[in-house]
């Protein structure tokens, strides 16, 4: 999963989280820097814990 933004290296804020195939999750994420946006299919198995 990514943790920072790919292009710039500025930390990513998630968007939305839209559910999958397979019990994957497809987080999308923008840039708090360039403001690009970034798609990761991640295993909620590996997702981290939100509060």
């Amino acid at each position: 999963m990514l943790s920072s933004c790919p292009d710039c290296s500025a930390a990513l804020a998630v968007l939305r989280i839209i559910p999958g195939r397979a019990g994957a999750e497809y987080w999308t994420m923008r840039c708090t820097r360039c403001g690009g946006i970034h798609l990761d299919i991640v295993n909620p198995s590996t997702a981290p814990l939100t509060a």
